[in-house]
């Protein structure tokens, strides 16, 4: 009885449009209420007719029949030109007839029976000797080392092939996932030979686009033989399987069939009351909006990827990669306590105790999800993907903190704002607790004097909550009284504490990162290298426009606004927008801080106008005021007649007075038009100018550069790939690479060699000594490579494409580093002309040319030009002079002289200065 009232209660609220959900212990689909039997599901929606059967098998007990809505293929992915010129293109490039195997290598997958059809029209004599010459069976597909089933049934397919006495040859560009089916093998105009069953049953039509046959290898020798004696016309199957595969099997397709479903679905009067609530219609609204702005955030960060492939493109992701990638290969004990060789040789770094380790847990989780529900993606494509998908949760995290400021629709503004723009709290606690669990971090959020401030703001807030207990239980005049001497004494305990502190050694200083934020020239003076970072520089005036746009003048008003109402959130922006302001005008990696900011502060703008100029309530009191409503009060009968009249005037003057001041001004139709035109146009302009920004400026990656040919074609170098991949191939493993700091983490990462200094710049005085060895003579660079272990020595040299970002220009911060460690060694007017230029042509200063790094960045560059070379960064005719180099020979330089890595030579056999034996050989 109890059970039917419930169910009765749940089936009734249920056909009012409620969404029931009961929860039970224990409920047993073949002793239950007829009503309960169903499930919850209100559609199935399963990828087959085939898939359908297996569920109907599978879930008897479910009477609602699955709809099947075939996946939808994005078929203008494959219309991309193929590029000829790549090396596995041409591996591949045949005139043969080619057969065309694509699965998984997997055994339930059956490849084994492609070879033995292949072998059979051979032995069968289906097809002469000549012509099967003429033709090759390739067999490709989803392919991973790591899977032990794909590597050992690629082993049992080879010797399968050798038995057939076929030739195999066997090409491995990498892991692949998810090869083409049938489908996008139809819509590539290949004719499909498949098994008569499962999947292929749906896809092709037998005869058509392409051949079912049984599962075996003498029917398949024949449906290939067929096609090879033009029993079956290849073209026209090609033209018949596009054609169907667009119709059928197209993203477009599989869109309006999903539509139809969802429409079937809302139209079910059951449910549509609810969805005729505007207080639904209105969220459903918000949650369809805010998932296309983290689309829209998402989409627009994959420039870099669609032009140059799924790659790590700058220079301090690939530590974080490689780190990333250690993790996954081993767990996060061996990754906390692994000691790095590759870097800083000879002292190495111990990575667990000087990392942040959150990008990379977050990373590998991800990655260990993901594998457990067997999608295996690999660890790049996750890191590559990283950023991106966190921009999304950047967008709802605007959205939730402008929503506390004002309302949903600025939280909305503040999510599209911030999903577009290029440029980009938790418990205090809790933060610094788990931030004092890193190991290199420690105690330093309590002992440095950086996070003093933090620390202090965090100490006021507990004593403004003290404060306001101490009020709830006082007398006003009491409360007054101990309030001032209460905030006196702590402030002379907590200045003394600081003081004590600081001067016992407890508090560290104030570093030099922190003055450089407040004297722009304290690095440039006393920490060149914090100042050779171009992050580290002043933020020019246009780049404020050019990140922000029509945000940077919205982002006042917004304050204003905030000022207006000035609730306790609207302090946090206050205080935020304008420290941040400062900050990323000295700093301009810190406009990454303000661009949060303005976006929330720019959403409250643009929020209140729309607010203004959409509320149609407001109407002219002079034309279109409603007629006034008179109220009937009794009479007064002891009121005089003038008392009256008086009382009748005053009324009418405080009435006109209430009307003025409620009365805004916009009042018709076409000065509304006339701003949310111009407005809407203006966020079109600002959504075309982010587009615009984050595909052209930030989306070119540091190693892979573009340019335009004269025609207009885009000319891709890839010189920085191409001698990292020289140097992993040519170099042994135990190779030293001396170069300069910027590039240390991408030969760690990508040529795997080891290298004395990277982009960490832990390490002053191991930067400087390298920075010495650039810029000294050969003879002294010499003793310092050697000493060093040095085998190859890197540099990137720009003078010939014009590459404005190579070592030459880099070079005075190599001097400036160097001097203030060997002032004695390295001076840095020594490296200007009399009229103090800094020069590499004719006029260069000796020490100039005598330097390692100039003569490595110049060396056989005057023989391309048959004569003087002509430097096109500096603008510089180069010496006739022809420089030599008796400690390093060249070994390589990229196509377009970007890379050039010079080996350090031996010494003599016997015993001769290098020089000597050079120009002996000579």
């Amino acid at each position: 009885g109890a059970e039917r009232l419930v169910v009765d209660a749940a089936t009734g609220l249920k056909a009012k449009g409620h969404n029931v959900v009961i929860y039970t212990s224990h409920h047993d689909r073949e002793h239950c209420f007829e009503e309960t039997k169903d499930g919850m599901a209100n559609c199935i929606v399963v990828n087959s007719i085939f898939t359908s059967n297996v569920f109907r098998e599978s879930f008897p007990n479910i009477r609602k029949a699955p709809q099947v809505l075939y996946p939808g293929i994005h078929f203008e992915a494959y219309e991309k030109k193929v590029d000829v010129d790549d090396l596995y293109v041409k591996i591949l490039e045949s005139s043969k007839v080619t057969i065309l195997s694509i699965n998984r290598f997997e055994r339930k997958k059956n490849i084994v029976l492609a070879i033995r059809a292949f072998a059979r029209l051979r032995d069968d004599d289906m097809v002469s000797e000549k012509q099967f010459l003429s033709m090759r069976l390739v067999i490709a597909g989803g392919y991973d080392h790591r899977v032990q089933e794909n590597v050992d049934h690629h082993k049992e397919l080879d010797r399968v092939a050798s038995r057939l006495e076929l030739e195999t040859f066997t090409i491995m560009p990498g892991s692949t996932t998810h090869p083409p089916e049938s489908a996008q093998a139809m819509y590539a105009r290949l004719p499909v030979i498949a098994c008569n069953s499962g999947g292929p049953r749906e896809t092709i039509r037998n005869g058509i686009t392409g051949v079912l046959c049984s599962p075996t290898p003498l029917e398949f020798s024949e449906a290939i033989a067929d096609f090879i004696s033009g029993v079956h016309d290849r073209e026209v199957m090609g033209d018949n399987g596009r054609e169907h595969a667009q119709k059928n099997f197209s993203l477009t397709t599989f869109v309006n069939s999903l539509e139809l479903i969802l429409m079937n679905l809302v139209q079910d009067p059951s449910r549509s009351r609810k969805l005729q609530d505007p207080q639904h219609q209105a969220s459903l609204l918000k949650v369809i909006i805010l998932g296309l702005i983290a689309a829209v955030a998402i989409s627009s960060r994959l420039f870099s990827i669609i032009r140059f492939e799924s790659v790590i493109h700058e220079f301090d992701p690939w530590f974080n990669y490689r780190t990333t990638r250690r993790l996954v290969q081993t767990n996060f004990y061996e990754f906390w306590n692994w000691f790095d060789e590759r870097s800083w040789y000879p002292l190495g770094r111990v990575v667990g105790g000087t990392v942040y380790p959150g990008l990379m847990v977050t990373s590998a989780t991800i990655h260990n999800i993901l594998h457990a529900l067997n999608f295996p993606v690999d660890i790049r494509n996750i890191c590559v993907l990283l950023a991106p998908l966190f921009s999304a949760f950047t967008a709802v995290a605007a959205y939730l903190l402008t929503s506390e400021m004002k309302d949903s629709s600025a939280g909305l503004l503040a999510a599209a704002f911030i999903g577009v723009a290029p440029a980009y709290s938790s418990f205090y606690v809790l933060g610094t607790l788990m931030s004092m669990q890193i190991p290199f971090v420690g105690f330093q959020p309590t002992r440095t004097s950086e996070h003093m401030a933090a620390l202090g703001i965090f100490g006021l807030l507990q004593i403004i909550a003290f404060v306001e207990l101490v009020r709830s239980h006082l007398a006003s005049n009491q409360f007054q009284v101990l309030f001032k001497g209460f905030i006196f004494i702590a402030f002379i305990l907590m200045f003394s504490a600081l003081v004590l502190l600081t001067v016992g050694g407890y508090i560290a200083p104030w570093t030099g990162r922190f003055y450089s934020l407040w004297d722009t020239g304290y690095a440039k003076k006393y920490i060149p290298i914090i100042a050779s970072v171009s992050e580290h520089q002043p933020t020019a005036w246009p780049s404020f426009f050019f990140d922000l746009e029509m945000l940077i003048f919205l982002f006042p008003a917004g304050i204003y606004l905030c000022f207006k109402e000035l609730r306790d959130e609207h302090v946090f922006v206050i205080l935020y927008g304008i420290t941040a302001s400062y900050f990323a005008g000295v700093m301009v990696r810190l406009m990454l801080t303000l661009t949060p900011i303005v976006c929330v502060s720019s959403a409250i703008t643009v929020s209140r106008l729309l607010d203004t100029y959409l509320d149609y309530s407001v109407v002219n009191p002079e034309t279109s005021e409603p007629a006034p409503v008179v109220e009937s009060k009794p009479k007064d009968k002891h009121k005089k007649v003038g008392d009256s009249s008086r009382s009748a005037a005053t009324s009418t003057k405080s009435e006109k007075k209430k009307k003025k001041e409620q009365f805004f001004g916009i009042i018709g139709n076409d000065t509304r038009g006339l701003i949310l035109l111009n407005f809407f146009f203006f966020l079109v302009i600002f959504i075309w100018h982010c587009t615009w920004v984050t595909s052209n400026a930030y989306s070119s990656p540091s190693i892979v550069l573009a340019s335009r040919q004269a025609d207009g074609s885009q000319y891709i170098i890839d010189d920085f790939r191409e001698a990292y991949y020289w140097l992993r191939k040519n170099t042994d493993d135990s190779a030293k690479v001396m170069s300069w700091w910027d590039y240390g983490y991408q030969i760690a990462g990508m040529a795997d060699r080891t290298v004395l200094v990277d982009n960490n710049t832990w390490n002053n005085t191991h930067i400087a000594t390298v920075g010495k060895a650039m810029s000294s003579s050969e003879d002294v660079a010499y003793e310092i490579m050697r000493r060093h272990d040095v085998t190859h020595v890197l540099v990137i040299f720009g003078g010939l494409l014009g590459y404005s970002g190579d070592d030459i220009n880099k070079f005075l911060w190599m001097i400036r580093i160097a001097e203030g460690v060997y002032p004695d060694d390295v001076k840095e007017g020594n490296f200007f002309t009399a009229r103090g230029e800094y020069r590499v042509d004719s006029e260069a200063t000796p020490t100039m040319r005598n330097s390692i790094m100039y003569k490595m960045s110049y060396y056989n560059y005057n023989e391309l030009f048959g004569g003087q070379g002509q430097d096109r960064v500096r603008g510089a005719r180069l010496p006739a002079d022809k420089i030599k180099l008796s400690t390093l020979e060249e070994a390589f330089t990229s196509e377009n002289w970007i890379v050039r890595i010079y080996k350090v030579k031996d010494l003599d056999n016997i015993g001769r200065h290098l020089e000597q034996a050079a120009n002996f050989e000579a």
